[in-house]
């Protein structure tokens, strides 16, 4: 095989710790930002990140993906965790890898 065609692997980054229930970044993950929280003690970001995954879904349904909406305070939250700012208009482009698994990417205006 030749050596440009050598997969690279390098180390994941390191997972930030939901700043709540000190639940950990699961790094890399392919839907993107996706944290495992603590749920048995509650976790309000947790509930807000399921509220919007199930309003993702219902807009999906209806608009088609992807589809642009704007970014959540919980997802700012999340995404400072894990030392990614985004500018105070961005908006969020929702896509689905599957029905299943939904990624979100954040956009500058």
């Amino acid at each position: 095989m030749p050596d440009n065609l050598t997969p690279v692997f390098s180390d994941p980054l390191a997972a930030a710790v939901c700043p709540e229930c000190g639940g950990e970044q699961l790094v890399p993950h392919p839907a993107g930002l996706v944290f495992r929280h603590h749920t048995l003690g509650g976790c309000s970001l947790q509930d807000a990140e399921d509220t919007r995954l199930v309003a993702d879904r219902s807009l999906a349904d209806v608009r088609g993906w992807p589809f642009e909406r704007p970014t959540t305070p919980t997802e700012r939250t999340l995404l400072a965790t894990a030392g990614i700012t985004v500018d105070e208009d961005a908006t969020c482009l929702v896509d689905y890898l599957s029905p299943g698994i939904r990624r979100r990417t954040w956009l500058a205006a």
